[in-house]
């Protein structure tokens, strides 16, 4: 990276422009401030820039005739990444009257079209000015942070989206996944047991192979192969139709006080179902069956949201095995004949299609009519309920609930229509927490009944409801409280410094502590809406109109963009961020703003067994507004009761998030006032605490060293904050190559570091080191899951030790913490973890674990 006079010294041409009246003048005539506040980054791929005819006579139009020319370049060479076709389209229809058009306002084309970047253009030719545009990534010094104008985002690769590319798509759709989303939340009666399979064979063999079914050109081998197949789909037909699917559950999963069924269980009940009602000929070989087994297996012990890619289940499958398969006869005679290469593509590709459809749609109906299958709570793990266990369960909380806090909407007759219907129509969809006995009730949106109602809810989520979240988000953060806000579990290791610094200042040492931790019951059921509703007009009176503007930032601490808004161009950045104006604006009035926070107060509806129902009061969780709403109102409570206030300089600390509450400090009469308070209830605001979550607490005690928080766990005597393994998940199955692979594990570490737990202002070594281990032990465990079936070369993970050790000195330079014992200390640390847990699993990493000196030298490269 050069400062822009580098740039320009290292022209050919420079010593002819250092005669030139432009740079003679540049203190006066803002070219100088350009040079030496700007820096150029050369792009890692070249391109041939447009040729741009030379005017005699150089003017502000063909100045900015050049820049246009540049943009409309970049956008037919679909470089749409690049920062200067931010907004911009091609004009294709006669409503537009030129060739580009920006539906926003690009600041940066705009800044380039000013008159210092003219006369810099005017100096340098236009020639090197378009290779600028075309082959650099320009950033302006503001003097605080800094802003990129020309290139693509950080300097990324300019190359078009991988959506365009031919050969990505064709590998995208070769790749099928299986995703057993189709199997969750699914209510089925027992007498569905005999929809589980078409019992109609025409109809079955369309539903397995679709594509050739549908074809009026199927290749008579094919024909020949599915003619074989009949008599043995006739036979899976009979078996299903005779198998007493309710005996083998009774048998394998009967009914228990646990709830759940294991996975064991499950995965045994599954197999024995498959291999009872399949005959053998259907896939040739126990060998082929036992591949079956597995891909099962697999499926069954999946976390939440992790799609398989088909090509890893089917590994081991033989299709030599499968004897319907035969696409031809053979003549008389003849026992064997080589068979043409397209013959033994074709005989693969029926066979993977009907393995597909035993795991994409056979194998799931199963599940979900065997199962209720559903996540737990805050959390991604899968559980499976039987049908008969989860009415037990579930019932008596929903009549409870439907009579306590819900009405029948009498005033809508279209249910299901995201146009027609004046209220916000949502699906119940009911979580059980890890007790089994309560649950969480989220919302889940209705998006119409076509695909016009479809584009119009999207419409209306990006257009409406995500501007509306930002500006409440602003709003709330703009408001002077005499408590510190806190918006993630992110900020809470910054709170307790921050605590942690004003005892110290003014008591020498960390004096004893008091505290007092409780969460509210039922919160979103609880919220009075017409207060919330008042909280808001107060807070949003002083605008009549809103802009959001997006930003994308990478900041000091981070290697990733992060996308932040500016609400009426209310913004701060850090020092030495990187800034990139994304162009996408919003405008909302302060009416738009209030209709759509009305719309999801008053009406939001759920919909269930045909029926809709309104809430009496109260918010549906899952709603995109309901968590902001629940924080405006709870940081009125908080200024609201007097009993929060510090009175005797008692130096307190209130951490809220959501509807968690923890309150620490030095006086015994005030954690005892809250408690008083806390436990008869904030009546004015209909909130009332969980009796079964408080915590009353002193740093003199045994349970000090050890509270948990949101995730977190703080130690009270000395006020250090860490965060365990059962607070992390590890990865399951994420889709991708290598590269994806690594990059998300590295996402991952990052992400865990930007706690600040290494902070030695908070937290000492050991601390630290036992927070550092933890994540570590994270990381190559999830790295273990993911290579598990993928092979990973000794070279790409060192490159993947040596990127975790570059985050590793990037988070302590970030904090000013930076020391090379410190930094040496970290790194042995996390590469230990790292070859402790490989040598579990020697056999599969072999490769790695034979570059074990090699990782050992890149802790003080």
């Amino acid at each position: 990276m050069k400062i822009l006079v580098e740039y320009l010294e290292s022209l050919e041409c420079y010593e002819t422009l250092r005669k030139s009246d432009i740079l003679i003048n540049a203190d006066s005539n803002g070219v100088s401030n350009l040079l030496l506040s700007c820096f150029a980054q050369v792009n890692s791929k070249h391109c041939v820039p447009p040729e741009i005819e030379i005017s005699s006579t150089f003017s502000s139009s063909y100045h900015c005739e050049t820049i246009e020319t540049c943009i409309l370049y970049l956008l037919h060479k679909n470089f749409t990444n690049n920062i200067l076709t931010y907004g911009y389209q091609l004009g294709k229809n006669s409503d537009v009257m030129t060739k580009l058009f920006c539906r926003s306002s690009n600041i940066s084309v705009s800044v380039l079209k000013c008159n210092s970047w003219r006369l810099f253009h005017q100096l340098v030719g236009t020639d090197n000015f378009v290779n600028l545009l075309i082959n650099y990534s320009v950033y302006f010094n503001t003097g605080h942070y800094f802003r990129q104008i020309i290139g693509t985002p950080a300097n990324a690769p300019q190359v078009p989206p991988a959506w365009l590319d031919r050969s990505y798509r064709r590998e995208r759709n070769t790749k099928l996944t299986i995703d057993w989303n189709s199997a969750l939340y699914h209510k089925i009666r027992p007498q569905d047991y005999k929809n589980i399979i078409e019992t109609d064979q025409g109809l079955l063999i369309a539903e397995i192979f679709p594509k050739i079914s549908e074809s009026s050109k199927t290749p008579r081998s094919l024909n020949f192969a599915l003619n074989n197949l009949k008599p043995i789909l006739y036979e899976l037909i009979r078996a299903h139709e005779r198998f007493s699917y309710r005996h083998i559950i009774n048998n394998i999963c009967p009914k228990s006080d646990t709830f759940y069924s294991s996975p064991k269980s499950v995965i045994k009940l599954l197999i024995v179902c498959v291999r009872k009602t399949f005959p053998l000929d259907l896939l040739g070989s126990n060998s082929n069956y036992s591949v079956l087994s597995k891909a099962i297996a697999i499926l069954v012990k999946k976390p939440l949201h992790s799609k398989i890619l088909f090509d890893e289940l089917c590994k081991g499958l033989r299709v030599k095995d499968v004897k319907w398969l035969e696409t031809r006869r053979l003549p008389a005679g003849e026992q064997t004949q080589k068979i043409p290469y397209y013959d033994v593509k074709n005989r693969q590709a029926l066979l993977y299609k009907l393995f597909f459809w035993i795991l994409s749609c056979y194998v799931p109906k199963l599940l979900s009519t065997f199962f209720y299958v559903t996540e737990l709570s805050s959390t991604v793990d899968i559980v499976y309920i039987r049908h008969d266990t989860w009415k037990t369960m579930s019932q008596p909380f929903l009549k409870s609930y439907f009579r306590r806090y819900l009405l029948e909407n009498k005033y809508c007759f279209q249910h299901r229509s995201f146009t027609e219907s004046k209220f916000n129509h949502r699906n119940l969809r009911l979580i059980p927490k890890k007790s089994g006995l309560d649950f969480r009730i989220i919302a889940v949106p209705c998006k119409g009944v076509n695909i016009q109602e479809f584009n119009e809810f999207n419409d209306y989520v990006t257009n409406a409801l995500k501007p509306t979240k930002i500006i409440l988000e602003r709003l709330r953060m703009r408001r002077n409280t005499k408590f510190t806000k806190a918006f993630s579990p992110l900020e809470i290791p910054k709170i307790v410094l921050s605590y942690k610094q004003r005892l110290l200042l003014k008591h020498g040492k960390i004096p004893n502590l008091y505290l007092l931790k409780f969460d509210i019951q039922s919160c979103y059921d609880s919220i009075p809406v017409q207060k919330v509703m008042k909280l808001v007009e107060a807070r949003i009176c002083e605008e009549q109109q809103f802009f959001i503007r997006s930003q994308d930032i990478l900041t000091t601490a981070s290697t990733r963009l992060k996308r932040l808004h500016a609400v009426n161009g209310d913004i701060q950045f850090q020092e030495n961020d990187l800034v990139i104006d994304s162009v996408k604006t919003t405008v909302l009035s302060k009416e738009d703003v209030l209709t759509v926070v009305k719309m999801e107060l008053f009406k939001t509806s759920i919909f269930y067994r045909g029926k809709c129902y309104l809430r009496k009061d109260g918010l549906f969780q899952g709603t995109p507004l309901s968590s902001v709403l629940v924080d405006i109102l709870y940081d009125d409570l908080l200024e609201f009761y007097t009993e929060f206030t510090d009175e005797n300089d008692s130096d307190p600390m209130i951490i809220r998030l959501v509807d968690d509450f923890l309150i620490v400090s030095t006086s015994k009469k005030y954690i005892e006032r809250l408690n008083n308070l806390a436990q008869t209830g904030f009546k004015s605001f209909n909130t009332y605490i969980n009796p079964q979550k408080v915590l009353v607490t002193s740093s003199e005690s045994e349970t000090s060293t050890n509270v948990p928080f949101c995730a977190l766990q703080l130690n009270l005597r000395t006020l250090e904050v860490w965060k365990d393994r059962s607070s992390y998940n590890v990865l399951g199955t994420v889709l991708g190559s290598s590269k994806q692979l690594y990059n998300k594990l590295l996402w991952i570490f990052e992400m865990r570091l930007s706690y600040n737990m290494l902070d030695e202002r908070l937290n000492s070594w050991e601390t630290a080191a036992r927070f550092l281990r933890e994540v570590a032990l994270n990381v190559i465990q999830s790295f273990i899951v993911l290579f598990n079936r993928k092979k990973s070369s000794r070279r790409s993970f060192k490159q993947f030790v040596f990127n975790i050790f570059q985050r590793i000195d990037l988070n302590l330079s970030s904090a000013n913490m930076f020391s090379m014992e410190k930094s040496v200390a970290s790194k042995e640390l996390v590469l230990s973890v790292f070859l402790e847990q490989l040598k579990l699993r020697k056999n599969a990493f072999a490769d790695i674990l034979t570059n074990v000196s090699d990782l050992k030298l890149l802790i003080e490269f």
